[in-house]
């Protein structure tokens, strides 16, 4: 039984106490972001059928390509939210990602989304969802795993491919990693929603954790100038790489 239909069960066998509370696993909050990540999908299809052309064309083929979508025919199936879930399952086993981090991400996946008025979309949602996580981390987590090491999960994508999106995904959010502790309240509030059709869940927020998290975000969006007089995000995380040689 997969861990999604096992939260079914689960859920179905306390549809008669709507009031239940639980403090939310891992699985629990995955679960609620791929239900929010779905969704998304879903009405920036629906937009894109009503007016294919209100999206950015320049985009870095990395995450959209225009092309896939003028012939609506050719798009992919719906994405799944089985699929979403076990993506984001596969993050967590490899990165050991905190319940914070998991706010993060839709943070910066809601961020990159309104910067940029790029649709989440079948074909792009996985490698936002992948820059977003690696980005998340960085600001939540001690263990962050940089670009080097994340590669190593996901031999699917180069070294070079995961550190060109990542300088890409900065660029389109203008290196703004700073979270207010209000974008932050209202993120648990809408993961809370989106996974009230399955149960609902509450927990204490640890408030000094997340006053450093928030402070990282602050330290990290505020540019260092290199040797070379290019403003760069300064992260102990980043392996910093000459902008020009990453032009392709």
């Amino acid at each position: 039984m997969s861990s999604i239909q096992s939260k079914s069960a689960k859920v179905s066998s306390l549809n008669s106490t709507p009031s239940h509370k639980i403090i939310p696993t891992a699985d629990d909050l995955i679960l609620s972001i791929s239900s929010a990540i779905c969704s998304t999908i879903r009405e920036s299809n629906s937009k894109l059928k009503e007016n294919p052309f209100f999206t950015d064309l320049q985009f870095s083929e990395y995450f959209f390509n225009f092309e896939n979508y003028k012939d609506f025919s050719k798009q992919k199936n719906e994405t799944r939210l089985e699929k979403v879930f076990s993506l984001f399952q596969s993050l967590h086993k490899a990165l050991k990602i905190s319940h914070e981090c998991f706010i993060l991400i839709m943070i910066y996946i809601k961020k990159f989304l309104s910067y940029t008025e790029i649709p989440l979309l079948n074909d792009n949602w996985e490698n936002i969802a992948l820059m977003s996580t690696l980005i998340s981390q960085r600001v939540s987590d001690n263990n962050f795993m940089c670009a080097s090491i994340f590669v190593e999960y996901f031999p699917q994508l180069s070294l070079r491919e995961i550190e060109f999106m990542e300088i890409e995904f900065l660029n389109r959010i203008d290196y703004n990693y700073k979270i207010e502790k209000k974008e932050y309240l209202e993120m648990i509030t809408f993961l809370q929603d989106a996974y009230k059709s399955y149960m609902t869940f509450s927990w204490e927020i640890d408030v000094e954790k997340v006053d450093d998290i928030l402070k990282r975000s602050q330290w990290l969006s505020i540019p260092e100038e290199d040797s070379n007089s290019n403003f760069i995000c300064k992260s102990d995380a980043m392996s910093f790489i000459d902008l020009e040689e990453m032009e392709l």
